[in-house]
C-alpha cells in the first residue's frame, strides 16, 4: 500500500512530524526514557564535543546510541563540502 500525499508534503518531513509526536508521547507517558535520554545526550556532549549540534534532536524512545553517533558523524564529515562547495 503506497501512502498519496498532499503535493506540500514530502515523505521525509512526515516521518520526522511522526517521530517527534510519537517521542513526545513516550516520553510523557514514560518518563525514564527522557531521563535515560538526557543522560545519553550528557554523554555525547562530553565524550564528542565537536559533534554538538549535530545529533538528531528528535526520536521515539531510546536514543540508539550507535545510530546516533553515525547520523552526527555523517553530518561532520558532510559539512566541510556545504562550506567549501564540493
Amino acid at each position: 500500500m503506497k501512502l498519496n500525499l498532499p503535493d506540500n508534503i514530502s515523505e521525509p518531513e512526515l516521518f520526522r512530524v511522526l517521530r517527534r509526536e510519537v517521542g513526545n508521547v513516550l516520553s510523557q507517558s514514560i518518563p525514564q526514557i527522557r531521563e535515560r535520554n538526557l543522560r545519553t545526550e550528557t554523554e555525547f556532549e562530553k565524550q564528542f564535543p565537536h559533534l554538538l549540534g549535530l545529533f538528531e534532536k528528535t526520536t521515539a524512545g531510546l536514543i540508539d546510541k550507535d545510530e546516533a553517533l553515525d547520523i552526527a558523524q555523517r553530518k561532520f564529515f558532510k559539512a566541510p563540502e556545504r562550506i567549501s562547495g564540493i
